[in-house]
């Protein structure tokens, strides 16, 4: 719905999707998603087995039950308040303002839809009281995107359809922005009658517009909002092909029209490049190293990463304290974590120059010492300039 209030051309009933394979991302924030949908419908999380958590979080066993248990802090005074429904599917009619639960054999199965409703599935709703509910949409991975609570439109109507299916008067929405390590940040918004009369009167102006066959309005929403019709849109297309291949990157903007149809296309660019790398490196990875015109080389380089874990390390906490003193709170956030840049940060208030460097050396070293220090391994394509220096 959030894409709705921008364009409406990917909704009309004569535009065919095209079938995406799913991404990485996607199948790993939809995996999030089932095991909390696993921890919201238990009444003891022991009985959640780490093994069946771990594989859809995609985390190591060991460290299942310590997610559960942060999970379970600011998930469970939600499931206690009320009767709960977790993949909630329903179906909104704007002619009768009205909504209903659909029969569904599987997630997202909207099969038994009738003409003019309007399908979704709600990650979790809570029955709050006789007259109130609680809608939470479960957020993962990165989202820089995402419109504030109250601004959403798919909250909004998600709150319409619980209002209208159980007689509620008033609906919380809630965000809840789910971290790798299980902490959330919630953000909430509560919607009363005369809000959820407003919303409706506006889904009505919506599903108007569409019997109009709208046309494609392109903008910053077609990748911010992941339109579903983007490789079929003829606005799309025919900015990629306005746009030459591989053309300079340096452009002269010197009027309004220009400056608009560019900054329409950073988008597009955005995306090529990021399909292109991914080429590069598969290619690379597959048939090693490619010689490059200036006597280079492109190949796969192994990387290592440090990242730094006091999380219940009481003696790296402590020294810490001892090294930073006033400027310890600078290095530590609210949950008890750190990282080389806040560490940098911090130092930056004690000393200067080559004192601060070597200060900020000692302390991750130290840190090193008391089994603070992780270090990951990646991969990555680089250009390596100079291939008999490096065999040395």
């Amino acid at each position: 719905m959030n894409l709705c209030e921008k364009c409406l051309f990917w909704a009309r009933e004569d535009v065919v999707i095209p079938q995406e394979e799913s991404s990485e991302a996607a199948n790993a924030g939809t995996g999030k998603h089932f095991a909390l949908e696993l921890i919201a419908g238990v009444s003891n999380t022991d009985n959640v087995g780490d093994s069946e958590f771990a594989n859809l979080w995609r985390c190591e066993d060991v460290d299942a039950r310590a997610i559960i248990n942060t999970v379970e802090c600011w998930l469970r005074p939600w499931i206690d308040s009320g009767p709960v429904y977790c993949e909630l599917p329903l179906a909104y009619c704007t002619k009768t303002d009205t909504a209903r639960e659909l029969y569904s054999k599987s997630a997202r199965d909207y099969s038994d839809l009738k003409p003019g409703e309007i399908p979704m599935t709600i990650d979790l709703f809570v029955q709050t009281g006789e007259a109130t509910g609680l809608v939470v949409d479960y957020k993962t991975g990165l989202q820089s995107t995402l419109d504030a609570v109250g601004a959403s439109s798919q909250l909004n109507v998600c709150a319409l359809a619980v209002a209208r299916a159980f007689g509620l008067d008033e609906v919380r929405i809630a965000y809840a922005i789910v971290a790798d390590d299980g902490h959330a940040r919630i953000e909430e918004h509560v919607l009363d009658s005369f809000d959820l009369a407003a919303i409706a009167e506006n889904v009505r102006g919506i599903m108007s517009r569409l019997t109009a066959n709208p046309q494609p309005h392109p903008g910053e929403h077609c990748k911010a909002k992941w339109c579903p019709a983007k490789r079929v849109c003829p606005a799309t297309i025919g900015l990629a092909k306005a746009t030459p291949e591989f053309a300079p990157m340096v452009m002269v903007i010197d009027d309004a029209e220009t400056c608009a149809k560019v900054h329409a296309q950073i988008a597009l660019a955005e995306e090529f490049l990021v399909g292109v790398k991914a080429a590069v490196k598969d290619y690379v990875t597959e048939n090693g190293a490619v010689q490059l015109d200036d006597g280079s080389t492109l190949e796969l380089v192994q990387k290592s990463r440090e990242t730094l874990d006091i999380d219940g390390n009481d003696k790296a906490v402590a020294a810490l304290k001892k090294a930073l003193g006033d400027a310890f709170q600078r290095a530590v956030h609210v949950k008890v974590s750190t990282s080389k840049e806040a560490i940098k940060a911090a130092t930056a208030q004690l000393a200067k120059g080559k004192e601060r460097v070597a200060l900020e050396r000692a302390i991750v070293e130290e840190l090193q010492t008391l089994n603070a220090v992780k270090l990951s391994t990646f991969e990555t394509v680089e250009v390596v300039r100079d291939r008999k220096r490096k065999a040395g």
